[in-house]
């Protein structure tokens, strides 16, 4: 695919790269979640902790504030936070804001579906995917 054709041009070149994941949690951790966790593993050949012979490196930073668990073998961060750590990266306050309320209207949905799932016994389920 393009994408692994653009993995092994990036590997090629001995570029760095850093995968940023932002929000990507266990609803559908096939979708993007473990994708991202497989593109620095491969570009840093196998494992997270890239050999001192190599000359590139590949990092995950994620970002999410229910789910910012990172692998122990890779070279990543975690950040809890959520989007507000993009604040700085942000020029446009009207945009800025809207993110806010966006994050705000999506965490009390979230505390709503997980008040609704500890009512029918639901998360029991979903809790073991986390650990």
């Amino acid at each position: 695919t393009g994408v692994l054709k653009w993995i092994d041009t990036v590997k090629e070149q001995k570029k760095n790269l850093v995968v940023l994941e932002i929000g990507a949690g266990f609803n559908t951790p096939v979708v993007t979640r473990f994708p991202a966790e497989s593109v620095v593993r491969m570009l840093s050949g196998g494992s997270g902790s890239s050999s001192s012979s190599s000359s590139f490196s590949a990092s995950l930073v994620r970002i999410n504030p229910s789910d910012p668990e990172v692998p122990l073998d890779l070279k990543a961060a975690g950040i809890q936070q959520g989007w507000g750590v993009l604040k700085a990266l942000s020029e446009q306050p009207e945009d800025l804001k809207k993110a806010e309320a966006d994050e705000q209207e999506f965490m009390e949905e979230r505390r709503e579906t997980l008040a609704l799932l500890r009512e029918s016994g639901g998360v029991q389920f979903w809790q073991r995917f986390k650990k």
